[in-house]
């Protein structure tokens, strides 16, 4: 987030603090138990700031005298954890993002994906900690910041994580697919590696543009050329694959294939959109393109393509049209979900984040729907003839 410190965004000054161990403390020769910790005083340590190091999520450090714990809690357990331990609060201690980050730690927030596995569970559940090597330190959830017994809350989709990550580890908490990551922290490219990729993409893209070979083969050679340039590495590529969706094709193509071979299709073409039929073909390809975008306000939008194209086909053939025009209207119409926070992993995304209200997404999206449903209706008789 630029411009703005993630700590003061999420209002955390008042529950993480800093405590000096002095050489008379009870903690001093201790190992440092996170678990317990936060169990017992209801506190977790961040960082143990030694010798301007930062050991960080340092789980069973053996405490120093001059060490300084950063910790987080509530105010109450700060004190009574302060005042069991004989530590020392750091009088002028004013926290931003510097002093939670360093050569080796990121603070990072992240979104809780759409279909995303963690929707459900807990951090304790999940075993953020020991699975990610990140602590989380707040979760906002529209609009509302929860810092307290983060360990118990149940997550959401679209609740943003503000996470604090050891940077050999932020790669894999960004090619997870449960979490977006906002805050890319530092680069982990290198700008020559970056060139050579945007050249690849642009290589298969003009390749498939220019029709010089087809898109799927040149999108395995530039994954090939990806992975032999070093941009990325073979099981990055494995990772980036979102098997929900090709398995959610496999799924749906054989549906499609059924619906056309038993009859479904022509059937559904028949009763349900062939009632505007004697309208004409333009009144037909803007109900198709009407039924598909309401289907994708409640489905992904490759489900509702996937569903609709037979659907489209067996209709144009009812009004003797070409159906092409209406595969098209499908493929626009899959990909307007603007009216419901449901239809798209973005909508889910700024839902929660934003703190937007279900409605607010009616109020703006549905005109929009209308207006390209509109729009739609009279530019592709005109591109592509019925």
């Amino acid at each position: 987030r630029r411009g703005a410190d993630l700590t003061e965004n999420y209002s955390l000054g008042d529950y993480i603090s800093e405590l000096a161990v002095t050489s008379g403390s009870a903690l001093v020769g201790k190992r440092i138990r996170m678990q317990e910790w936060e169990s017992e005083y209801g506190i977790r340590v961040l960082e143990v700031i030694r010798d301007q190091n930062k050991l960080f999520s340092p789980l069973d450090v053996t405490v120093r005298a001059d060490d300084i714990l950063l910790v987080n809690g509530e105010l109450a357990d700060l004190m009574s954890f302060r005042e069991r331990f004989g530590l020392i609060i750091a009088p002028e201690f004013a926290l931003n993002d510097k002093q939670l980050t360093g050569d080796n730690i990121h603070l990072v927030e992240a979104l809780i994906a759409p279909g995303s596995r963690f929707a459900g569970e807990t951090l304790d559940s999940l075993n953020f900690h020991a699975q990610h090597h990140a602590v989380v330190l707040a979760i906002r959830r529209r609009g509302e910041t929860l810092r307290d017994k983060l360990k118990d809350v149940e997550l959401s989709y679209g609740d943003a994580l503000l996470v604090l990550v050891e940077r050999d580890h932020l790669g894999s908490l960004r090619s997870s697919p449960e979490l977006i990551v906002l805050e890319r922290g530092e680069r982990l490219r290198s700008p020559r590696r970056a060139r050579i990729a945007l050249a690849i993409m642009l290589g298969v893209v003009g390749l498939a543009a220019f029709k010089v070979l087809p898109i799927v083969l040149t999108a395995l050679l530039g994954v090939m050329a990806m992975i032999f340039t070093r941009c990325m590495r073979a099981d990055e590529a494995y990772q980036a694959v979102d098997w929900r969706v090709i398995l959610l094709l496999a799924c749906m193509i054989p549906l499609g294939t059924a619906m056309q071979d038993t009859g479904l299709a022509r059937w559904i073409a028949d009763n349900v959109i062939g009632q505007v039929s004697p309208l004409g073909a333009l009144a037909t390809l803007s109900a198709i393109y009407l039924l598909t975008a309401v289907l994708t306000e409640f489905m992904s939008n490759n489900a509702a393509a996937v569903l609709m194209a037979p659907i489209a086909i067996s209709t144009a053939r009812t009004v003797d049209s070409d159906p092409l025009p209406f595969l098209l209207a499908v493929m626009f119409a899959a990909s307007t979900a603007f009216s419901t926070p449901l239809g798209y992993q973005t909508n889910t995304m700024v839902y929660n984040t934003g703190g937007y209200r279900f409605r607010d997404f009616v109020t703006i999206g549905l005109p929009l729907n209308v207006a390209l449903w509109i729009l739609a209706t009279v530019c592709i008789p005109l591109i592509w003839p019925l």
